[in-house]
């Protein structure tokens, strides 16, 4: 559940609606009221937002099975964020385009760097783009079109 990530007051936790392009879940921690605190979800990715620097231990059993997740978008594509924590370490970004439905339907993958704030991105038509995704981020991914991700262990 988003209060039980052991992070501190007035940190948030926010889930991504890509139909509506909006943040529909907010959790604000030590405000937000009982009812709005929200389950985390298998293959889902979070925006967290920490005033200080913490790591966030990851809980649950470890994928031995392909994970399918549908993302469906408005006419013209829309953002999705997706988790890596079902990866198998040593993958890159250049990995994540062909686990989606669509064969071109991904055009860019995207992961927030803490240190620098700033993002890395890789585009599929700019090869030397491409970076090795960390276990446990979550990626933000503009895709053309509704389709389905299989995430592979």
């Amino acid at each position: 559940m988003a209060n039980n990530l052991g992070l501190a007051f007035m940190d948030v936790v926010c889930g991504w609606n890509p139909m509506t392009a909006t943040y529909d879940r907010n959790y604000y921690v030590g405000v937000s009221p009982i009812g709005s605190n929200f389950p985390i979800e298998e293959g889902e990715g979070y925006w967290i937002y920490s005033g200080t620097a913490r790591t966030l231990p990851l809980t649950g059993d470890v994928r031995s099975s392909v994970l399918t997740r549908d993302v469906d978008v408005r006419i013209g594509g829309g953002w999705a964020i997706i988790s890596t924590c079902t990866l198998t370490p040593g993958m890159m970004a250049s990995d994540i385009p062909p686990m989606f439905s669509i064969e071109g339907g991904v055009t860019l993958v995207a992961a927030y760097n803490p240190v620098t704030g700033l993002y890395k991105s890789y585009y599929p038509i700019a090869p030397s783009t491409d970076f090795a995704l960390t276990t446990g981020e979550a990626l933000w991914v503009w895709i053309t079109a509704s389709g389905t991700f299989s995430l592979t262990p």
